[in-house]
C-alpha cells in the first residue's frame, strides 16, 4: 500500500444530512443557534517580535516580510540555512520564530530541519517550514520538530494550474487556535470550489 492509496479518500465521507459525496457548500454565512452564539463555522499579532528566516527565500515571502510585516513592527533577519551555527548566532531575546524553506526557492538548498528545530526549541522559538517543493508525500516537517508547516496549494497539491491558495498545518493546539482566529478575523479562507480543486489535485499528484 502506497501513500497515495491511503490518502486518496481522506475527507471524502458523505456529508450530512444530504449524503452528498462532493461536499461543496456554496454559502457565505452560517446560522447561529441564537443571536450572538456562533457555531463551528462563522462569517495576534504583537510588536517588537523578531523572526529569523532563511536567506534563500521565495520572493513573494520575502516581499511579505520586508514590505508588509515590517510595517507592523515585526523585525526580520536572514541566515544561511545550510549552516546551523549561522542560525544559532542570529537569535535575539525577542526572536519568536524561525522560518525555513527546504529545498529553498530558487537555489534548492537543503536545510536540516531536525537540527534547526533543536536550536529553535532551545530558544523557545516556533519553527515554521515552507514545504511546498517537497509536498507531504516526500517530507513531513512536523515529524522532524516543526511547529508549523505551510504549503502553496497553487503548486503541487493543486497540480493543475487552476487555483490560488495556501494551507497551514500545525502541531500545537495553542498555535492552532491562533491560526484559526486569524483565519476567521481576516477572511483568509478558500472558497468551496478551490478547496475541492485542491482535494482533486492532491489525489492525482500524491
Amino acid at each position: 500500500m502506497r501513500f497515495s492509496t491511503r490518502a486518496i479518500h481522506v475527507g471524502e465521507e458523505p456529508t450530512k444530512p444530504t449524503g452528498a459525496v462532493v461536499p461543496i457548500y456554496q454559502v457565505s454565512t452560517f446560522r447561529q443557534s441564537e443571536p450572538g452564539v456562533e457555531g463551528e463555522y462563522v462569517y495576534a499579532r504583537k510588536k517588537s517580535h523578531h523572526i529569523l528566516a532563511v536567506e534563500d527565500l521565495y520572493g513573494g515571502t520575502r516581499r511579505l516580510f520586508d514590505r508588509i510585516m515590517r510595517n507592523f513592527g515585526i523585525e526580520f533577519s536572514y541566515f544561511d540555512g545550510t549552516n546551523v551555527r549561522d542560525l544559532e548566532a542570529g537569535f535575539r531575546p525577542e526572536t519568536k520564530m524561525v522560518w525555513l524553506e527546504t529545498p529553498t526557492n530558487p537555489l534548492l538548498k537543503i536545510i536540516d530541519i531536525s537540527a534547526s528545530a533543536k536550536i529553535g526549541h532551545d530558544h523557545n522559538a516556533l519553527l515554521a517550514v515552507d514545504n511546498t517543493f517537497m509536498s507531504p508525500y516526500l517530507q513531513q516537517p512536523l515529524k522532524l520538530g516543526a511547529h508549523i508547516v505551510v504549503h502553496s496549494t497553487t503548486k503541487y497539491l493543486g497540480g493543475h494550474g487552476d487555483l490560488i491558495g495556501g494551507a497551514v498545518i500545525v502541531s500545537d493546539p495553542a498555535v492552532y487556535e491562533k491560526v484559526r482566529f486569524a483565519e476567521n478575523a481576516v477572511g483568509a479562507v478558500s472558497g468551496p470550489l478551490d478547496c475541492w480543486l485542491v482535494l482533486r489535485g492532491s489525489r492525482r499528484s500524491l
